[in-house]
């Protein structure tokens, strides 16, 4: 519960309009708590600076393709070694603005440390051999230049705990007492000449994730998504601490 406003707070939702007569902030958090652990799983991401190390299995090529955005790179360890490479061994690719936002492509590139001549002929590289562990220790996540969540981050969150305040209290509460009930779906029957309308509602084809999360916020977290394939594969993470 620690970490429930990482993405936006307790006050946001009350300035947003959540009732604090009927969510008290302890309530407030668990919501803020599930609409972050949802954006995570849309999109792949997360938006807070986390300390660990990654180790990823080799791809036989000097680019290492990263799951989510890094942001320090404290040491590299390839292929198995003990010894850290050099920082001008290696390029971190952690640009957070324009026009080097590496954000939605994060990678790491080997530097070829022997210069081509007559003698030596081509350059010397090395590689992330496949087979052998290539560990990453430093921060990962996607942050602004100033280390901010991102403000459609904050907006998505806030947008779905006030879906699921609508749905959890003001369709279920009080049910016994004449509460709202369901909120309507599309217009299914209209009557023009005795005025008659009829709601429904349709689940055919949605996901629950659909259900609980409205298009806007789905297409404002698009944007946000990781890269969908990256190179390296059998990462395992190990957070700091």
């Amino acid at each position: 519960m620690a970490d429930a406003e990482r993405y936006a707070t307790v006050a946001n939702l009350y300035d947003e309009g959540l009732p604090q007569s009927l969510v008290k902030p302890v309530q407030a958090k668990i919501l803020l708590e599930r609409a972050s652990q949802l954006v995570e799983q849309i999109t792949g991401n997360i938006f807070y600076r986390s300390a660990g190390t990654f180790v990823f299995d080799g791809n036989n090529s000097y680019l290492l393709q990263l799951p989510i955005p890094v942001l320090t790179v404290t040491n590299l360890y390839i292929n198995n070694d003990t010894v850290a490479l050099e920082t001008t061994e290696y390029r971190v690719y952690n640009g957070r603005a324009k026009p080097n936002d590496d954000r939605w492509n994060p990678k790491i590139e080997l530097r070829r440390n022997v210069q081509p001549s007559i003698f030596t002929g081509g350059a010397s590289q090395q590689f992330f051999k496949k087979g052998f562990d290539q560990t990453i220790e430093g921060e990962f996540g996607f942050l602004e230049s100033d280390d901010t969540v991102p403000a459609p981050i904050n907006e998505c969150v806030i947008a779905i705990v006030m879906m699921t305040f609508q749905s959890l209290y003001e369709r279920f509460a009080n049910t016994e007492g004449g509460g709202p009930g369901p909120l309507p779906g599309p217009l299914k029957r209209e009557k023009t000449d005795f005025h008659e309308k009829e709601w429904w509602q349709s689940s055919q084809g949605l996901t629950d994730i659909d259900m609980i999360v409205p298009q806007y916020v789905h297409g404002r977290l698009k944007l946000y998504r990781r890269p969908i394939a990256v190179r390296a594969t059998n990462a395992r993470w190990i957070e700091a601490g």
